[in-house]
């Protein structure tokens, strides 16, 4: 693969749309979340070239618009980490960036490198440990073919991932005006709140660079189908993320079962079960 070039076209701070009540300004963390660590939580979403007359500025626009009108109720996304105690919710906004690939997205997803897919998060700020300039950073990157990546970079001081995906779905729901109720998991300071607890001192985290593998899984078009059809009678109309995943979870919860037992553990790969 030929040496890419991506350049950012813009650079701000995307606010939400309507201002944060002052009884709501402070956002006390959690007593697990004050112990998290600044490591940003990344997720990177590839859409392939769909039959649309939007252009760059108009997905542009829609994106921008729809992310300020979720950060209305991810209001604490929007502010900054005071104290290791509380996010001040002060409407500052969350880094958006987006930037032009000279590449076709079918390459990458062809070929993946990580450091080809570093370049597509915000700041080079995925799993860094870094000072919390903003608790929310997003990157579009847009592709000489039409395609598109769109990431997302999280404080782990805000949530985990679940809380990521669900907030992705919120605006996801936003920008395809669904109607959708929007509903942040933003509950995690009244069940585990730090009470009379001393404020622990923040711990320091690094990755150590070691030589590691990695897999990847492709699922085509046919073992997806077969995958939902083995659910049919009892999930109405799965979806693609669905399937997959309850495979992946299934096949991870049989090796460990497995692993704890001393039972050897083999996988078909010609079978959807495990």
């Amino acid at each position: 693969m030929a040496t890419v070039q991506l350049e950012v076209i813009s650079r701000e701070l995307i606010k939400p749309s309507s201002q944060t009540p002052h009884h709501l300004r402070n956002y006390n963390l959690s007593y697990f979340d004050q112990l998290s660590p600044r490591k940003y939580i990344p997720l990177v979403i590839f859409y392939n070239p769909c039959n649309t007359t939007a252009s760059t500025f108009e997905t542009s626009i829609l994106l921008k618009k729809s992310l300020s009108e979720t950060l209305a109720f991810y209001y604490p996304f929007a502010g900054k980490v005071k104290d290791q105690e509380f996010i001040d919710c002060n409407d500052e906004g969350i880094l958006f960036l987006e930037a032009q690939v000279k590449l076709k997205l079918s390459e990458i997803l062809e070929n993946p490198k990580h450091e080809i897919l570093d370049l597509l998060f915000a700041d080079n700020l995925q799993w860094n440990d870094t000072n919390l300039s903003t608790l929310l950073a997003v990157q579009v990157s847009y592709f000489d073919c039409g395609g598109m990546a769109l990431s997302v970079c999280m404080s782990h001081k805000i949530g985990d991932a679940a809380t990521m995906v669900n907030f992705v779905n919120d605006w996801a729901a936003k920008a395809s005006n669904s109607g959708k109720q929007v509903s942040p998991l933003l509950y995690a300071p009244s069940i585990f709140p730090r009470g009379d607890l001393p404020l622990m001192p923040q711990p320091e985290y690094s990755i150590k660079k070691e030589n590691c593998a990695s897999r990847r899984f492709v699922f085509d078009a046919q073992k997806i189908e077969a995958l939902k059809a083995i659910v049919a009678d009892k999930v109405q109309k799965a979806t693609k993320v669905e399937v997959v995943s309850a495979l992946l979870f299934k096949c991870a919860i049989s090796a460990a079962n497995a692993s704890s037992s001393g039972t050897t553990y083999k996988t078909n790969p010609s079978s959807p079960k495990c």
